[in-house]
């Protein structure tokens, strides 16, 4: 499985390194045994499912469908249910990611170039901002999860956020950011432990500040990324 995710996840594998991707493979294991996966197949999807949507991806409210699929009483054969879940899955990176992962790398740029003051040009109460600011940067990924998942999302944000005594509207919308991004459990996921160690940075002592560091290593995270996945579009 190790070697497998080499292939599948290159780059996070590699920067996350061999112990913390055994780490996921274990804890994967153990997730699909609570959905009745045990077979080799439905296994391996499921952590590749971890790796692409965060750790916590089962519970995700951007993923209904997700959750759907796995505790479907009609799909009692474990491979039936996984080859839905990977027939769905398709259909979610055909409109999220497009061809080429064209919309992925869009998302990316925009990240990139997008600005704090840029904030300042949306309108609405604090939650719509944000969901405004997701639709700027990811247009085909907010219209595919929908309005009322993103909602869901950016309450449970602004609470995780006032969790880390991170007060700033700035924070507060890093937060929901990474998980649109990464899943909702990001600040748990072993995939990022970087976003949780930032939120507890004990050598800054103002939460808020965390938060700002939180975006300016967001952003680096971002900028790296998305060279990795342009310079692998040219070597297709």
């Amino acid at each position: 499985m190790v070697e497998h995710l080499k292939g599948f996840a290159g780059r996070l594998c590699e920067i996350r390194g061999e112990p913390c991707v055994r780490q996921v493979i274990r804890l994967g294991i153990q997730r699909a045994a609570q959905y009745g996966f045990t077979n080799r197949g439905p296994v391996r999807f499921f952590i590749e499912l971890m790796f692409s949507f965060g750790c916590d991806f089962d519970t995700d409210p951007q993923y209904p469908w997700i959750q759907g699929t796995l505790r479907d009483p009609g799909l009692a054969d474990q491979s039936l249910r996984a080859e839905e879940l990977y027939s769905r899955w398709q259909t979610f990176m055909q409109h999220v990611a497009g061809p080429k992962k064209q919309y992925t790398l869009e998302a990316l740029r925009r990240i990139d170039q997008a600005k704090l003051e840029d904030a300042q040009t949306l309108f609405g109460d604090f939650e719509t901002r944000i969901i405004t600011g997701l639709r700027k940067i990811h247009p085909q990924k907010t219209e595919y999860v929908g309005e009322p998942a993103l909602r869901v999302l950016t309450a449970k944000g602004i609470e995780t956020a006032r969790g880390y005594g991170v007060t700033s509207e700035l924070g507060a919308a890093v937060l929901v950011a990474l998980m649109f991004g990464f899943g909702h459990g990001v600040t748990r996921d072993p995939l990022y432990p970087w976003v949780s160690s930032t939120l507890r940075d004990p050598l800054v002592k103002d939460p808020d500040g965390r938060a700002e560091r939180l975006y300016t290593k967001a952003k680096i995270y971002a900028a790296h990324l998305l060279a990795y996945l342009e310079a692998e579009q040219k070597n297709v």
